[in-house]
Order: C-alpha cells, then sequence, then structure tokens
C-alpha cells in the first residue's frame, strides 16, 4: 500500500522579539506555537523512530508529519519543548555528542558573537587575512551570513585555520550558553521526546575519510546510549553531507534510519537511509508574509516541483 511521511526539520525556535543572523536556520516562537496547532488539528503526526519501524515492518499506511530538530540548541528545551507538549506533538531532537560535552557554541554562533562584540577590529582582520576577498563593510548580520557561506563551502582544514587565527585574536567565546545540557536532553527524553544522533562532532561526513566518518556514526550512537541509558535509533547527517559510503556506514552500524537534509516527501519504496526533509523558517518570500498558510500549502506536496528548483 502507498504511503507518505512528511518530515518537517527545524534548528532554532526564537523568543519573541528576537530574531538569528542565519534566517534559514530559525523560526519565531509566535509562528512556531501557531503551525504546530494546525498541524495538530489537520494532520496526523508521528514520532520518527516508530514511522521508521513502521515502514521497515510494511506497516506504514496513508500520510503522516514528523517533526525533528538538529544541534541541540538551548531554545529547543526552553521553547519548543513546551509548545509541543501543550499540542501534545512528538518530535525527535538530533544531537552531536562534543559540542553537547563541551558546552562550547557551534563555529558560525562563536563568529557571530565575536563579529558583534569586535565589529571595527574584525573588519581590520578580515581585511589582512588570507579571506580578505570577504567585503568587510557590510552590516554586521549580512557580514557574518558571507563568512558563514564561505566557510561552509570551504573544506575543514580551511575552517579550522580560520578559526585558530580568530582565537589567537579574539579570545574564547564570552556570551551565554547556546546548546542544552545532558540533564536537559534527558528531561526531554522522560518527556516523551526521541533523541536520535549528530554525530560526535558535527563535522560534514563528507570532508572526512571513511574510516573518520566511521568513527563519528558509530562512536556517537554507542555513547549517546550511555548518556540516555537507551538503545539511540536514528542519524541525521550534518548540514546533511551524506553519500552511499556514509549512508551504508549509517546502516551497519545499527541504525533504523538516517535523515538527510534533501527536499520532498518520503514515499512508498523510500530509502530510510536517505530521509528526505523540509526545512522550516521564518525566511524571506511569501513564508515571511503568510507563514501558516504558506507551511501548510507545502505540506500537501502539491508545490514540491516548483520549490524544489528553487533550492
Amino acid at each position: 500500500m502507498n504511503y507518505s511521511l512528511q518530515i518537517i526539520g527545524f534548528h532554532r525556535i526564537m523568543p519573541e522579539g528576537e530574531s538569528y543572523f542565519i534566517p534559514p536556520m530559525a523560526m519565531s516562537c509566535q509562528t512556531f506555537s501557531k503551525l504546530m496547532a494546525w498541524l495538530a488539528k489537520m494532520l496526523k503526526i508521528i514520532d520518527l523512530d516508530d514511522a521508521a519501524k513502521r515502514i521497515r515492518a510494511g506497516e506504514f499506511r496513508g500520510q503522516a508529519v514528523a517533526i525533528t530538530f538538529d544541534d541541540g540548541y538551548k531554545d529547543n528545551f526552553d521553547i519548543a519543548r513546551e509548545i509541543l507538549k501543550k499540542a501534545g506533538i512528538p518530535a525527535t531532537f538530533f544531537v552531536p555528542v562534543h559540542p553537547i560535552d563541551k558546552g562550547e557554541p557551534y563555529w558560525w554562533d562563536y563568529l557571530y558573537h565575536t563579529v558583534r562584540q569586535n565589529m571595527p577590529a574584525f573588519c581590520n582582520f578580515l581585511k589582512h587575512s588570507r579571506h580578505a576577498h570577504i567585503a568587510a563593510d557590510q552590516p554586521l548580520k549580512l557580514l557574518c551570513r558571507s563568512m558563514v557561506r564561505y566557510l561552509n563551502g570551504a573544506d575543514n582544514a580551511v575552517r579550522l585555520s580560520f578559526f585558530a587565527e580568530m582565537f589567537k585574536e579574539f579570545g574564547n567565546y564570552t556570551g551565554g550558553r547556546t546548546l542544552m545540557t545532558w540533564e536537559e536532553i534527558r528531561q526531554m527524553q522522560q518527556d516523551g521526546f526521541s533523541i536520535g544522533s549528530h554525530s560526535l562532532s558535527h563535522t560534514p561526513l563528507t570532508d572526512l575519510t571513511p574510516d573518520q566518518a566511521k568513527f563519528e556514526i558509530e562512536q556517537s550512537k554507542i555513547i549517546l546510549s550511555q548518556r540516555l541509558g537507551t538503545e539511540v535509533s536514528g542519524f541525521c547527517y550534518p548540514r546533511g553531507a551524506w553519500n552511499k559510503t556514509v549512508a551504508d556506514i549509517a546502516k551497519h552500524a545499527g541504525y533504523a534510519y538516517a535523515a538527510t537534509t534533501i527536499f520532498g516527501s518520503n514515499t512508498t519504496g523510500c530509502n530510510l537511509y536517505a530521509l528526505a526533509r523540509r526545512n522550516m523558517s521564518d525566511y524571506q518570500g511569501i513564508r515571511a508574509h503568510f507563514p501558516i498558510p504558506a507551511y501548510l500549502l507545502e505540506m500537501t506536496g502539491i508545490l514540491d516541483k516548483w520549490l524544489s528548483k528553487r533550492r
């Protein structure tokens, strides 16, 4: 029998009146609350772990939606958790081990905080660095987005070298905590939410050798299962970077499924180790003006051909 599983992907849910410098990674708490209320009324929402089990057993029927969060941001616990609990909606949170262990921000959050605190000095630093082709005379958020786009496109060695220079010039991160703690993650689990792996270090796995990728995938499963006291069955590729090699590693490591950032629906015969998702955010365009109707229309899938060309 045919089926259709829509997986929605979120990263950050922002407090009222706050915005994030990377718009595709964030949604306001007001929009998120309204969207969850509408989804709960209109669609069948299923836990992704459960959906994968049913697909594997040939028992998945009809249409359903699964909610996921990447990266383990603190606002997932502080804001999203309460909204989801109120609406009675299950969700899966993919967390990376080392960033949670260290309590340190991701490199892009370190970048934004440091530039915001040292804008003139950073512009001078950039102009005299090997990365001087990035225009320094931009407003704060535009400059940081330009840097993130550039560094995302660079290989891991370039990123490490750049931040080694930044640490030497500006020192360590001095802002507040951005990620959940293990205690908060365990509380999420006790609240009925599923926890999945987002690797050890959140390094794009296609930037690594097969042996390095294998270590990230296997060890994160072992450590998370130990920390949570239960078997972790879901994996999410950092930055959506995957190929057949890493998908096979995830399968052989014992994961039941793995999620990508491929846009679209998961229909009959889908690859459980290359699950497609729909990223949801407060972004420009029609979403910024009519967020709820735009999201609900997208969930029907009738705009997939048009939307896929724009991504």
